[in-house]
C-alpha cells in the first residue's frame, strides 16, 4: 500500500507541472512524435525548423522545389547564415518580389517567420530511398540541419537491380526473384518473356493479385507494382556471370539486369595437378604428395578411387567424416630415367548427400637429371 501511494503521489505532482507548464505558456513535447524541432539550450534564440521532409516517391530527372519554414519562437532576435547543401544537386534560396535570391546572411525577429526553399534535381537508383540536406547556422554558433529524403522512381525499374546468385554448383538451379516496379506510366501488360542468355538463365513473370498490388502501393505511395520475375541460373560446366542480361517482352528488350555469378564445381582437389618427385630439404626426391578434396555444400564427402592400373598407392583420410578429406598419393613404379616427362591421370569417385562425381587429377613425373 506504501508503494501505491507514492506512485499514485507522483502521478499527481507530474500532472501538476504540466498544468502549470502550460499555464505559464512553456511548450511540453513527447520526442519521436513530430518532424519539427527546437533543440533549445539555455541563453538560445529558440529557433524551430522542420527536421525531416520526405518527399516520397518522385520521377528521376523531376525538379522539386521544398519550401523550409523557419520560426523563431523566442523574444530575441536570431541571426541566421552559411546556408548551405551537402549535394550539388540542391538550389537554395530565398523568394523576394518573386524573384529567387541566393541567400545570405538574414535577421529574424521575435515571434517572426521565414520561408528558405531549396530546388531537388532528383536523381538515383529508383525505389532506394535518398536523402540530401539543408545546413545553416544560428546566431553564429549552433549549426542546424534539416533531412530532406525522396525515393527515385522509373517508367521500369527493378528491385534488386543486380540478380547476385555467388557460388552456383554445376548442374545445379538456383532462383533469384526480382520485382518489378513502375512509376505508373508503363503499361500492366506483359507478354511473353524471354532473356539473352537462355543457355544459361531461363525466366518467368508472375502477376500480382489485386488485394497484393494493392498492399504494396498503399505502402510505397507513387510506385506501382507490375509483378515478379524468377531468375534461374543452371549450367553444365564452369563459367562467370559478370555482366548485363536482357530481359525481353514479346521479343522486344523489356528490362537490362545485371548479373553477379560463378558457376563451379561441386567438389574440388586441390592442388589440381602434381608434379613428382619434390625435393626435400636434404637433396633427395619425394614420390608422394597429399591432395584435399574439398565440398562447397558443407556436408562430410567419401573418396574413393577409381580402379585402375596404374603404379600410385592411394590412401584417403577421413573418407565419409570430414568435408575435406586428404587423400595421400605415393608413386610406386620404377623410377624414370630415360623420359623426361610422364604423365598420368588419377580419378576419384567422390560421394556427398545426395551428389556424386569423378573428379580427374593429373599427376605429371619426371626424371631425375
Amino acid at each position: 500500500m506504501t508503494s501505491r501511494r507514492k506512485i499514485g503521489a507522483a502521478l499527481v505532482l507530474g500532472a501538476a507541472v504540466v498544468v502549470a507548464l502550460v499555464a505559464w505558456g512553456g511548450r511540453v513535447t513527447f520526442p519521436g512524435r513530430h518532424t519539427e524541432s527546437e533543440n533549445e539550450i539555455p541563453g538560445s534564440a529558440g529557433v524551430t525548423i522542420e527536421d525531416l521532409i520526405d518527399l516520397g516517391s518522385v520521377k528521376n530527372g523531376e525538379i522539386v522545389q521544398v519550401p523550409i519554414r523557419i520560426t523563431n519562437e523566442s523574444a530575441s532576435s536570431s541571426v541566421l547564415d552559411e546556408f548551405r547543401s551537402d549535394c550539388s544537386c540542391v538550389t537554395i534560396y530565398e523568394m523576394q518580389d518573386g524573384v529567387k535570391k541566393k541567400v545570405g546572411k538574414m535577421a529574424l525577429g521575435p515571434r517572426e517567420e521565414v520561408k528558405v526553399y531549396a530546388d531537388i534535381r532528383i536523381s538515383g537508383d529508383p525505389g532506394v530511398k535518398r536523402s540530401s540536406s539543408v545546413q545553416f547556422r544560428e546566431s553564429g554558433e549552433r549549426h542546424r540541419q534539416v533531412g530532406i529524403f525522396f525515393t527515385p522512381v522509373a517508367r521500369l525499374y527493378s528491385i534488386p537491380q543486380v540478380a547476385v546468385f555467388g557460388d552456383v554448383p554445376v548442374n545445379t538451379a538456383l532462383t533469384r526473384r526480382i520485382e518489378l516496379r513502375s512509376d505508373g506510366s508503363f503499361p500492366d501488360r506483359v507478354g511473353v518473356i524471354s532473356c539473352s542468355r537462355p543457355e544459361l538463365f531461363s525466366v518467368e513473370f508472375m502477376a500480382p493479385g489485386a488485394s497484393e498490388k494493392e498492399m504494396f502501393e498503399k505502402s510505397n505511395p507513387g510506385q506501382h507494382l507490375l509483378g515478379n520475375l524468377d531468375l534461374v541460373l543452371r549450367a553444365d560446366k564452369t563459367c562467370i556471370c559478370e555482366d548485363e542480361l536482357i530481359v525481353l517482352n514479346d521479343g522486344k528488350e523489356f528490362l537490362r539486369l545485371l548479373t553477379s555469378a560463378r558457376v563451379v564445381e561441386e567438389y574440388q582437389l586441390s592442388p589440381g595437378a602434381l608434379v613428382l618427385p619434390r625435393a626435400q630439404s636434404n637433396g633427395e626426391p619425394l614420390y608422394s604428395a597429399n591432395v584435399v578434396c574439398r565440398a562447397r555444400g558443407g556436408f562430410p564427402v567419401k573418396v574413393q578411387r577409381v580402379e585402375d592400373d596404374l603404379p600410385f598407392d592411394v590412401r584417403v583420410a577421413n573418407s565419409g567424416e570430414s568435408t575435406s578429406p586428404i587423400i595421400t598419393i605415393r608413386y610406386s613404379g620404377p623410377t624414370p630415367v630415360s623420359e623426361p616427362r610422364v604423365t598420368y591421370e588419377l580419378r576419384f569417385k567422390v560421394i556427398g548427400g545426395e551428389k556424386e562425381a569423378v573428379l580427374k587429377l593429373p599427376v605429371i613425373l619426371t626424371s631425375r637429371r
